[in-house]
């Protein structure tokens, strides 16, 4: 397995290039998620892998985000939101052929610090919340 280090400057002073960073690397893992289930079909849809005791829900400590693809999810047996989104949104496009993408939302923290969650947009404007159904807090 290879690494790659993103050290992006967000979630500081400007929140109009933090919103752009986070919609290019959502779509990014997205789309990277789409290829691996195009050349893996037998890969087990997240909540699946999730009843099946394949992954688990953990979150990451503030500051410290670690993106995974599906293979790496697996292998580490967890994910966090950002993970079970574009994960979902990837099979979604995938095996039912409907444009979901990942999107997310922001909250000011009294501290300061900005949190984002993110969830998965269908064409509709139904949103799906994978990381609630699989036991975040």
């Amino acid at each position: 397995m290879h690494s790659f280090d993103f050290q992006l400057d967000v979630f500081r002073n400007n929140p109009e290039y933090t919103r752009r960073a986070l919609d290019a690397m959502l779509r990014a893992l997205t789309t990277i998620n789409v290829a691996y289930l195009e050349l893996n079909p037998n890969t087990p849809m997240v909540y699946e892998a999730y009843r099946r005791g394949l992954v688990r829900y953990q979150t990451e400590e503030p500051g410290d985000e670690r993106w995974m693809d599906i293979p790496t999810a697996l292998q580490a047996k967890r994910i966090d939101c950002e993970d079970i989104a574009c994960w979902r949104a990837a099979e979604v496009n995938v095996r039912y052929r409907i444009q979901a993408v990942p999107f997310f939302t922001c909250r000011t923290l009294d501290n300061g610090m900005l949190l984002c969650h993110i969830k998965v947009r269908y064409p509709n404007g139904r949103e799906e919340d994978p990381s609630r159904v699989l036991g975040m807090k």
